[in-house]
């Protein structure tokens, strides 16, 4: 066969294929004989009229078209074989050009490449964060709170009150293309704080001063304009008029901050033991999301610093695994996908458009991270392996019967199962490479299984943005794809949720 190439900038290849006759006219042979044992010919046997009876009782299209498939199926191997080509996965039939000889044009998906920028000479600055007397006053006035007394109150809303109110936006001006609506009415609450301690309110900071001196079933039009930095680019720059009703008014009775109160709110007897154990629990919160964004920031600079080819499939294939995510764990919740949809007001397009950048970082970054891996030859320990495969199997295989149980375990699932904790468990061996290099702590020997797991909790993955919970905390946050799973390489949980996922589809 006469092979010419052209390489095409999306990591795709162009195969312009002469091959030789004979092949072809073979496969045209075998096609023809599959076609007269469901043809009916005068005169012949199923099965048994010749090459040149059915060409004529069908047609010589038809032949040809039966015969492609198999022809190709035959031919593809060697084709790329000689081509010198390692494909990321199947190819495309692209255009028949002739088949006198046949001449094919044939697209086909190239495997990834990575160039690793210079990871040794990482060098990134780690400082361990601390925990400000401010953290910890929040953590125990939200603990008051939990212990308040409260009474309905008749008289106007003032500093310390909670007020129930329902509140829906409109944009001040529209322009051509754009909705009056910002979101329809909504319920919420909030306790009145004083003038700058208030910065966390919803629908945007500082609201509650707006609804000082209201009373029960007052309304009131806010104005309000949104920064240029705003998260939501929608709505940068934006005026916006609020439009608030009073619902309720809630007088609220704050325990005082001593032993007693931390006997109410707490295991402990003694205050100094709530905050010794609130600042505790913050540091580690704290260390763990700094570690987070401490691989985020060592990852993502190791990527800008490397040049990473995939090809469009590669896109695809991980949109859609991140949308099946999304859709599983929205079940988990009793959440309709289409509801979600609605909830978010967008389309399934909308959707992927939206997910479209998420699914390219993941793909850069679980590519450099596994060239890593490779270029540092790491490797797994098979007693961790096991350990990590025999916990999930547990949680994957927990309310099934024995008899489910067995037949799990003989699927094929199960080594595809065991193939993503182990790719799981390399991601954070080369995470932790990285992160030692910029840190410029010694490199890491072999993990135990338990160090191994612990630092799953600090790889960029474990930040999972769209696979946390998307059930919304406040009435502006709706689930968005950012709030549901992140983009990178999976953690254990990950690869449980996804076991669940598909031994239910099944």
């Amino acid at each position: 066969m006469k092979i010419e190439k052209e390489l095409l900038e999306d990591h795709q290849i162009r195969l312009h294929v002469e091959f030789e006759v004979e092949p072809f006219e073979k496969a045209k042979h075998l096609a023809a004989r599959k076609i007269a044992k469901k043809v009916k010919v005068p005169g012949f046997r199923p099965g048994k009229a010749p090459y040149n009876v059915i060409v004529r009782q069908v047609g010589e299209a038809a032949v040809v078209e039966e015969a492609m498939d198999g022809f190709i199926d035959e031919v593809y191997p060697q084709m790329l074989k000689e081509a010198e080509i390692r494909p990321y996965g199947p190819g495309s039939l692209e255009k028949v050009i002739g088949l006198e000889p046949p001449i094919f044009d044939f697209l086909v998906p190239l495997e990834p490449q990575v160039e690793l920028g210079d990871y040794k000479a990482l060098e990134i600055a780690y400082e361990t964060p601390e925990i400000g007397e401010d953290e910890v006053d929040e953590q125990i006035e939200e603990l008051r709170q939990q212990q308040a007394v409260t009474e309905t109150s008749t008289e106007p809303a003032t500093e310390g009150n909670r007020v129930f109110y329902s509140v829906s936006a409109n944009r001040a001006e529209v322009e051509e293309g754009q909705e009056t609506e910002i979101f329809p009415v909504r319920f919420n609450s909030l306790i009145i704080e004083a003038e700058g301690e208030n910065q966390n309110q919803w629908p945007f900071p500082g609201f509650s001063a707006n609804l000082k001196g209201m009373s029960i079933e007052e309304e009131k039009d806010i104005i309000y304009t949104y920064p240029e930095d705003h998260e939501d680019e929608n709505l940068q720059s934006v005026e916006a008029i609020f439009h608030a009703t009073v619902t309720n008014i809630q007088k609220v009775s704050l325990p005082e901050i001593d032993d007693e109160f931390a006997k109410t709110a707490s295991d402990f007897d003694t205050l100094e033991e709530l905050i010794a154990d609130i600042k505790e629990n913050l540091g580690k919160q704290k260390q763990n999301e700094y570690d987070s964004d401490y691989n985020d920031l060592v990852l993502n600079t190791l990527v800008e610093e490397s040049t990473v080819k995939f090809p469009p499939q590669m896109l695809e294939d991980e949109k859609k695994d991140m949308l099946s995510n999304l859709e599983y764990r929205l079940s988990q919740q009793g959440i309709n996908f289409d509801l979600y949809l609605q909830i978010r007001n967008m389309t399934k397009e909308d959707l992927e458009a939206e997910v479209a950048p998420l699914a390219e970082e993941r793909v850069k970054r679980g590519l450099v991270l596994a060239e890593v891996a490779k270029a540092e030859n790491l490797q797994i320990d098979p007693q961790q392996l096991a350990a990590e495969a025999g916990r999930t199997m547990e949680i994957v295989t927990r309310g099934m019967s024995p008899k489910d149980t067995k037949e799990f375990q003989k699927s094929d699932y199960l080594s595809s199962l065991v193939n993503s904790i182990m790719a799981d468990m390399m991601t954070r061996k080369s995470m932790n490479y990285l992160r030692a290099v910029a840190k410029g702590d010694p490199l890491p020997e072999e993990e135990t299984e338990e160090s191994d797991t612990a630092e799953a909790q600090e790889t960029p993955e474990a930040e999972a943005t769209p696979e946390e919970t998307l059930a919304p905390q406040t009435p502006e946050e709706v689930p968005t794809l950012e709030a549901e799973e992140t983009p990178e390489e999976e953690t254990s949980a990950s690869v449980e949720e996804s076991a669940e996922a598909e031994t239910e589809s099944e």
